[in-house]
């Protein structure tokens, strides 16, 4: 939480955007509530308005594109949960209001 907190302070963070793992229903359940009192914890400590967005798709979509790229399953493992973090962000910000 520290570490989290210095970086929204040193780059002047003015959203934060969290993935919230719901159920392929879109039933949230145990995992999404502990995600949404990490994003509360967050939002106390920090002072930045968190905002949560569905991640159902994400994984395997990260998977899909290093897939297309030729990426073995092998060497996938450390590059999916960047690249489905890119992913949600870039949803977010296509989202956004211009």
């Amino acid at each position: 939480m520290s570490r989290i907190a210095e970086i929204v302070a040193t780059r002047d963070v003015g959203q934060i955007v969290i993935g919230l793992p719901l159920h392929m229903s879109g039933r949230a359940g145990p995992e999404a509530e502990r995600t949404r009192a990490f994003g509360e914890k967050v939002k106390q400590r920090t002072g930045v308005s968190v905002e949560y967005l569905d991640e159902r798709w994400s994984s395997r979509e990260a998977e899909r594109m290093l897939d297309d790229s030729g990426v073995s399953r092998k060497k996938q493992r450390g590059r999916v949960d960047p690249i489905a973090a890119s992913l949600l962000l870039r949803t977010w910000l296509e989202r956004r209001p211009k």
